[in-house]
């Protein structure tokens, strides 16, 4: 069964993923609950995802998202956060994703930003 979490504006805000004992269960992905942030224009900010046991699932290493958004309403930006909201690496080693974009709004550029530890 999937349970669908809706806001006052009519936005899904969670999903979450129960078995027939009404109990979490994970999906394909390992995963049981999905949350989601909006700001005042309906844009995504940030989503979070859980597993049954409503822990982050860190081995799929972006379970922590929040979003910027550009000029004309494009992502320019998505930061990989850990469970602490804390800039964090993801699988691929990268923390930050920059994209730029034409004025027809096709994808130019992707920058790719990994964080690094203070070595002292």
């Amino acid at each position: 069964m999937l349970k669908k979490i809706i806001d006052k504006e009519g936005r899904v805000i969670a999903y979450e993923s129960y078995d027939e004992n009404h109990k979490l269960m994970n999906d394909k992905d390992s995963l049981s609950v999905y949350n989601y942030k909006y700001d005042k224009h309906h844009m995504l900010i940030s989503s979070k995802k859980f597993d049954k046991y409503r822990k982050h699932p860190l081995h799929i290493g972006s379970y922590n998202l929040k979003y910027t958004y550009g000029e004309i309403s494009l992502i320019k930006r998505v930061v990989n956060l850990d469970e602490y909201d804390v800039k964090n690496n993801d699988n691929k080693g990268v923390c930050i994703y920059d994209y730029c974009y034409d004025i027809y709004g096709n994808t130019t550029q992707t920058k790719d930003i990994i964080k690094t530890k203070n070595l002292f």
